[in-house]
């Protein structure tokens, strides 16, 4: 277990690699205040869940925020590129244990400057997210939708508020791009045993 103060904010660990997606993870928060406590990330490779877990404090501006990130195209030991996908969209595994408000956050390698960042809400356990979804004002849905532009990280985000800290507790389980939702898994097979 890795406990993040800001001095230690950026720190980078594992690395990963996932269909067309490759590069290190990182973590960070913002807002004073803020907590974050990373779980299984203190590793060479990424192996599923790592988690992080704190609080996010309340902000004026709503800047607080939590962030496990990854670069997406990074060999081992170089600098991240840039990144354009090729496929629909990522297929997303979270575990959000405290019911946390959550997003995914891509950025280009320009910076976090809008229109240089898109983001959606992840519901539930997460799913197929189509590119086309992310949107560069995902809070209310106004703004433009991302278009494939080259991007260089994403990150798992958990937003902040002006009114009270947010607690949470979020696992990345898996993450890659596919060009369609994953198929579900088969029902279980008949009981062939006479009752």
């Amino acid at each position: 277990m890795m406990t993040v103060d800001d001095e230690d904010a950026g720190t980078i660990s594992p690395y990963f690699m996932s269909g067309t997606l490759k590069g290190y993870l990182w973590i960070a928060q913002a807002g004073t205040g803020t907590t974050l406590t990373a779980t299984g990330f203190n590793v060479p490779q990424f192996t599923a869940p790592i988690c992080i877990s704190g609080s996010v404090a309340a902000t004026p501006d709503n800047s607080g925020s939590a962030m496990l990130g990854f670069n997406l195209n990074q060999a081992m030991d170089t600098a991240p590129m840039a990144f354009t996908p090729t496929l629909g969209g990522l297929q997303v595994g979270v575990t959000n244990r405290a019911g946390s408000p959550l997003r995914i956050q891509i950025q280009t390698p320009e910076g976090a400057a809008v229109p240089g960042r898109w983001c959606v809400n992840v519901i539930g356990s997460g799913g197929f997210i189509p590119w086309t979804d992310f949107n560069n004002a995902c809070w209310d849905g106004s703004g433009t939708a991302y278009a494939r532009e080259p991007i260089d990280l994403a990150i798992l985000q958990v937003p902040g508020g002006t009114d009270a800290p947010i607690p949470y507790d979020v696992c990345l389980n898996a993450i890659t791009e596919m060009a369609a939702p994953a198929a579900p898994p088969p029902p279980p097979a008949a009981s062939t045993n006479p009752t």
